[in-house]
């Protein structure tokens, strides 16, 4: 696990650096993502999550140097899905406040695994372009979540 994930003053200061646009490149790795989705969520309605955190992390991009385009950096299928995962997943545990041990524990859910969108989505759509621009919806099975459509 990432040091930066240790203690709850580590989160808040990561979240600043996040907020600010002043995170360093090796921060920017899959779990600081689910930290951040985190954080948002439990403080944010779903659909202010939506509508704010892909810009968040697209000035992100911008500012560690990586190109939001076809090919690389943001992703609006997989930052949708994902959120709509973790959303879920703060309802089925009943989290209902900010803890260390909440975001110790998504660390370790099986969420966070790169290959989970798989199950719910083929390789060739999510990897598609397409995916990539706009939110897809999962072609292999439902994530039955609230808001989805």
């Amino acid at each position: 696990m990432n040091n930066t994930f240790e203690t709850m003053i580590n989160i808040e200061e990561f979240i600043h650096h996040f907020e600010q646009g002043t995170l360093q490149k090796e921060s920017w790795t899959h779990e600081a993502h689910f930290i951040i989705a985190l954080w948002y969520l439990l403080q944010n309605p779903l659909p202010t999550v939506l509508e704010n955190l892909p810009e968040a992390i697209k000035k992100n991009n911008i500012a560690l140097g990586i190109p939001n385009n076809e090919e690389r950096g943001y992703h609006k299928t997989i930052t949708y899905f994902y959120i709509f995962s973790i959303n879920n997943y703060i309802k089925q545990q009943n989290i209902e406040s900010l803890s260390i041990e909440h975001f110790q524990q998504l660390l370790t859910a099986d969420i966070i695994n790169k290959n989970y969108p798989l199950q719910f989505y083929s390789s060739r759509l999510l990897f598609s372009i397409d995916a990539r621009k706009n939110w897809i919806k999962p072609d292999l099975r439902s994530l039955n979540a609230p808001g989805m459509d």
